[in-house]
């Protein structure tokens, strides 16, 4: 099989772009139809076999940056389109026969009016009334819903009537998209998208109808669709648009079950001047909780006034043309490549970025006219979302209150300390005139804050790696590699990888290997990246005695990781520091023998440094090895640090386990797969310039010593895992093919991973692929103020298979 290099790739992606300029195909498309032009067209122009059409645009994407995916239609950078693309509106279900021109004039003035915060001007006329019969299905001006329930279709009418004095002409009725469950028809045939279609004069007074007729096969599905009019006064060439927003849906019992009880409505963000502040009370801990003593500083590293008036003005939405020079220079300083000079000023200025953005949507939570309990000193608030951690609020977090307009004491905002952290609810700490002038049934309106600890662990941490031996940890090369090592037999505790050849390879690079670049450990779901990560661990912590600090972007993967080494390694030996913020209800039974929690005082504590040397392992979050960072640990104190799940953390997070804890004679090691969702990020632009790539994905992407050749990965400095023992064969068929290089072994279990291929409710039993795939047309709701999404009709889905399988297993 032809293996392809990430350079191969990239050549072979330039000359695709070639062929596309020179047959003059280099314009906006579908991906469908890029990818049938690189297949059919491009693949019979080359002389030996090509990477799949995927690679090839991943590669140009992340490497070039010669085009830009931007839903579902791909610009190429030098193009007319190019300096658009991030206005561009879902374009894949157009009418075939609406023309660009038409399309291109209606998003325009949707823009417009977008921007002007004008929406409901573009569903009036002066001219003309548009009314819908039977009446009661326009809920609101503008807005007609048709709910079909138990029928299949039905159909109900717009009235357009003229109440002008002058004749005007209906040019055009049309859905500017597909729609698959609504279709137009009238007298005329003004509503055919066809060279037949006709003009329609509507005189002074005059009435004409259109039929909007709806059908849903489906049990359950809701369909949106945007009509537009285009209206011209008689021999005149000046026309205007008035548009509907027309929805059909079919329900059930279960969707009606699950409707809103209140419609959402979403906070408007306001600031407040001249507002006087009462300080909450403070959480107080035991004096003898935290006995870490932080002997590093942990400066504020606020936003500079730079950064808050580039965001405020928005000129990364911008074209580079209108901008002043002082910001020109600020897109050029995060457009160039990330190198040991420039990796502390970009990744400052990033976090910057994503952290405006944060602190901007923070405030998307906030309630109005929420209600308080007393609670002894304290007083619960429920926070809706706040079990699905949207937003996120932390022991120790400040929620602001304010009462609610038309009460007194308006000027004085309450500043509350949030002391417990429960399902649904928080208990605050207030400020002593809080509690004197409480009294049930107020209403307040809640603000909540950015917490920023996490950001300032990533500045220090990326301002601090400044030595010159820290340049073979941020960018590798070959002249760092020092691969002699020796083979002595292991002792391998799980029995299993004694048949995989390659987490044998990985274990005995890190435990024996004598290479100080970072080791990768990567591959798909199920292939066992954290199983190879705890046999290391356990070789080199029992077998060596080295001291080893673990660290994972979540709690659960930290958590996971301990679960499974306590198998072997004593508890004595072992250390699970959590955050003071984490709810202790979180932590699984068997890790809480191994953790920082005082049952006696029922809150956590922080050993001495000299305790917490004692141990041969650390756990934590990478945050959490912020405060051993602020402790000051001993230089070469660890000989290896683990960082799981690698590639769901920024790379300034990555970089809290390393500051102050690895050095010249340490070793990193990462485990993780590029190919998977990567860090969740909020800033458009700190992901456009370079933020949402982890340092996993930057290593394997730019720095030669991990990429595949010919001969394969270098074994001393990576490993590819290539038996998947989680799913059935077909469901790893498609990422094989698409994202490893079709290497991917089936050793899952059979009678676990067949044990439904022969389920009768499957589409196609007799293919043996136990997948179902069902597009549900449904609609996402909110609820009053809870900012969560839910979807009434995907649930009645899922509850139709669920009821199925309830039945197969009876």
């Amino acid at each position: 099989m032809v293996k392809h290099t990430l350079d191969q790739i990239g050549k072979i992606g330039l000359n695709f772009l070639t062929y596309l300029e020179d047959n003059g195909l280099l314009k906006t498309c579908a991906k469908p139809e890029l990818k049938e032009i690189y297949e059919r067209k491009f693949k019979v122009t080359q002389q030996r076999r090509v990477p799949c059409f995927s690679s090839v645009l991943y590669v140009l994407f992340r490497r070039t940056r010669m085009l830009v995916v931007t839903n579902g239609y791909i610009y190429f950078k030098g193009t007319d389109d190019w300096k658009n693309r991030k206005d561009s509106t879902k374009l894949r279900f157009l009418n075939d026969n609406v023309s660009q021109q038409e399309h291109t004039e209606i998003l325009k003035v949707m823009k417009e009016i977008r921007t002007a915060g004008r929406r409901d001007d573009f569903l009036k006329s002066s001219n003309f009334e548009i009314t819908c019969d039977p009446p009661e299905l326009e809920s609101s001006p503008g807005y007609v819903t048709l709910d079909l329930r138990e029928k299949k279709k039905s159909s109900f009418v717009l009235h357009i009537k003229n109440i002008s004095e002058e004749t005007y002409l209906l040019k055009k009725c049309l859905f500017l998209r597909k729609s698959t469950a609504m279709t137009l028809s009238d007298q005329f045939g003004c509503t055919l998208l066809t060279k037949n279609a006709r003009e329609v004069e509507i005189p002074p007074g005059a009435d004409y109808k259109i039929t909007v007729n709806c059908q849903i096969n489906e049990k359950v599905g809701s369909y949106c669709s945007d009509l537009f009019f285009r209206f011209s006064p008689e021999n005149s060439q000046q026309s205007h648009l008035v548009m509907r927003y027309l929805r059909t849906f079919r329900s059930n019992d279960i969707v009606e079950l699950l409707k809103p009880t209140e419609p959402y409505k979403r906070m408007r963000i306001s600031r407040d001047n001249n507002i006087r502040i009462l300080r909450g009370e403070r959480l107080m801990g035991s004096d003898t909780a935290n006995k870490l003593q932080m002997t590093r500083q942990l400066p504020y590293y606020h936003v500079t006034p730079e950064i808050c008036s580039a965001y405020d003005q928005r000129i990364f939405s911008r074209d580079v043309a209108t901008l002043n020079d002082k910001d020109k220079q600020l897109i050029e300083e995060l457009s160039d490549d990330l190198d040991f000079n420039t990796y502390r000023r970009k990744f400052s200025t990033l976090l910057q970025l994503e952290e405006k953005q944060a602190e901007h949507d923070i405030h998307f939570y906030d309630i109005n006219g929420a209600k308080l309990e007393r609670e002894g000193n304290r007083f619960r608030l429920k926070v809706p979302g706040l079990s699905e951690r949207r937003p996120s609020v932390l022991k120790g977090d400040r929620i602001f209150l304010r009462l609610a307009s038309g009460q007194s004491l308006g000027d004085i905002k309450y500043e509350g300390y949030v002391h417990q952290v429960e399902l649904n609810s928080v208990l605050l700490g207030l400020h002593q005139n809080f509690k004197q002038m409480f009294m049930d049934g107020m209403k307040f309106n809640v603000s909540f804050t950015f917490n920023r600890l996490t950001v300032r662990l990533q500045h220090r941490a990326v301002e601090n790696l400044t030595q010159p031996w820290i340049k073979k940890i941020l960018f590798p090369d070959a002249s760092d590699e020092d691969v002699a090592q020796t083979n002595p037999e292991l002792r391998i505790y799980n029995a299993m990888i004694s048949n995989n050849e390659e987490q044998l390879l990985a274990i005995k690079a890190i435990v024996h290997g004598r290479s100080r670049v970072p080791y990768i450990i990567f591959g798909p779901p199920g292939t066992g990246k954290t199983v190879t990560m705890v046999e290391a661990i356990k070789q080199v912590a029992i077998q060596q005695k080295k001291r080893v600090l673990i660290c994972a972007p979540s709690n659960s993967a930290c958590d996971l990781l301990v679960d499974r080494l306590l198998q072997h390694v004593g508890k004595n030996e072992i250390f699970r520091m959590h955050a003071m913020t984490r709810p202790w209800r979180d932590v699984p039974d068997k890790v809480k023998e191994v953790s920082n929690y005082d049952a006696s005082e029922r809150d956590y504590y922080y050993p001495t440094k000299e305790n917490l040397q004692k141990y041969y392992i650390l756990a934590t979050t990478l945050v959490t090895a912020g405060r051993l960072s602020s402790a000051n640990f001993p230089t070469g104190h660890f000989d290896y640090i683990f960082v799981d799940e690698a590639g769901h953390a920024v790379e300034p997070e990555c970089m809290i386990a390393v500051d102050c804890l690895l050095n010249k004679t340490g070793r990193l090691v990462l485990a993780g797969d590029p190919k998977q969702l990567g860090p969740v990020l909020r800033s458009k632009a700190a992901v456009e310039y370079g933020l949402a790539v982890s340092y996993l994905e930057r290593l394997m992407e730019n720095q030669d010593i991990y990429q595949q050749h010919d001969e394969g990965y270098d074994h001393h400095v990576i490993t590819k895992l290539l038996k998947n023992y989680r799913s059935h064969k077909a469901i790893l068929e498609i990422p094989n093919e698409c994202f490893y290089d079709n290497e991917l072994k089936e050793e899952a279990d059979p009678i676990v991973s067949n044990q439904f291929c022969s389920w009768k409710h499957l589409p196609k039993p007799e293919k043996n692929f136990p997948v179902i795939f069902h597009g549900v047309k449904g609609k996402d709701e909110r609820e009053a103020n809870s900012p969560s999404y839910f979807n009434a009709e995907e649930a009645s889905v899922v509850s139709d298979v669920s009821s199925n399988e309830t039945k197969a297993s009876v």
